[in-house]
């Protein structure tokens, strides 16, 4: 179950947020743009511009955002932005 914060704005969308502010972008020697987020590992994109980079990583972060929470692993701090999902049990 994911919570919100008081103001209901969901911890997800903030997470994201903070994440892609991270973002590293540069121009290889192949002319190709590199876009990563060195705080989650693994998301990393390459495309003609530097917009198509940056639009290729949202998509990737939200993958690797959805396979990391379903493995049961957590999802790196980034600031003061945390994600947590707490599993709840039902009693049979």
């Amino acid at each position: 179950m994911l919570t919100t914060h008081q103001d209901s704005h969901p911890i997800l969308s903030d997470y994201i947020q903070a994440a892609m502010s991270t973002m590293k972008v540069k121009c290889l020697t192949s002319g190709e743009w590199f876009a990563s987020i060195p705080l989650c590992p693994g998301v990393w994109a390459s495309a003609d511009s530097p917009e198509a980079a940056r639009a290729e990583i949202a998509e990737v972060l939200e993958e690797w955002i959805v396979f990391t929470l379903s493995d049961g692993d957590a999802l790196p701090p980034i600031g003061t932005h945390r994600v947590e999902i707490h599993r709840v049990v039902e009693p049979d």
